[in-house]
């Protein structure tokens, strides 16, 4: 974090600066908590254009929980990192309350299901092509159906694991495996729902409230596309292993279940 580009963003919003601190988080970008003079903001600086971050957020809001954009700034002449301001949300990160692990069965159930609504929720949105999104005002870039895709996909994603992880037969058997099934995936094909595209316990905040659990807000944008919202069904059967997983399907109105009753959808989402 540079002070320049803190101070500026305190002066953007009408503040002074009183402390920071990095957050754990970001795949492209860095992300810290500003305490401003009268409020607390989160600013991520670097990664991609934060203008369509920004507009997704602003679409989604009519359908799920997410922080309020506060500030974008756009990339300039290289010496300053592009940022995106958002309000501070209080909450607990999924990942924390799954760690700790003492989740009973019952209130594993109501939380997953909770979880599952509010992802389910952000698929309310739709658009005019599947593709992914160009600006601010979420112009999609038609791509090829999904289905002419997976095989290239799953070639250029198995080689970029790395031999310790995957030997070169398996790597060769998923890519085969995709090819033998990519027909599977025409019947989503003309899908042109909003999709997270990266959604995990550590991208949503939650909260008890009285004697169950609420979704704060669902968070990181940057890889949103239009599409097929089975791939976010499917994340978090992937990313809460551990029985929360299954409890979130039933709770998604899309039926995520019926991602694992196809290997080629299922192998484009290991990949």
């Amino acid at each position: 974090m540079r002070i320049e580009e803190v101070e500026g963003i305190a002066a953007a919003l009408g503040s002074r600066v009183v402390t920071t601190s990095v957050l754990a988080g970001g795949f492209s970008h860095e992300t810290c908590l500003l305490t401003l003079a009268d409020r607390r903001v989160v600013a991520r600086f670097g990664g991609t254009d934060p203008t369509v971050e920004a507009g997704v957020m602003d679409v989604t809001r009519r359908y799920a929980p997410v922080p309020d954009v506060l500030l974008v700034m756009p990339a300039g002449d290289g010496r300053v990192r592009p940022a995106m301001v958002i309000e501070y949300v209080d909450g607990v990160l999924l990942s924390g309350v799954l760690a700790r692990g003492d989740l009973g069965r019952l209130e594993a159930g109501e939380l997953g299901a909770e979880v599952g609504r509010a992802v389910a929720r952000v698929a309310g949105a739709t658009f005019d092509r599947r593709g992914f999104f160009v600006d601010g005002d979420l112009t999609v870039k038609e791509e090829r159906p999904w289905s002419q895709q997976l095989v290239e996909v799953a070639e250029v994603c198995m080689a970029a694991v790395p031999d310790g992880r995957l030997d070169g037969e398996t790597r060769r058997a998923w890519v085969m495996l995709c090819a033998a099934h990519a027909t599977a995936l025409e019947g989503i094909d003309g899908q042109t729902r909003l999709v997270h595209a990266d959604i995990n316990p550590k991208n949503i905040l939650v909260s008890r409230v009285g004697g169950g659990w609420r979704v704060d807000a669902l968070l990181d944008w940057e890889f949103s596309y239009s599409g097929c919202p089975y791939g976010d069904a499917a994340n978090m059967a992937v990313t809460c292993r551990g029985g929360l997983g299954c409890h979130t399907l039933r709770g998604d109105k899309f039926c995520g279940a019926r991602i694992f009753a196809c290997p080629a959808i299922s192998a484009s989402v290991v990949a």
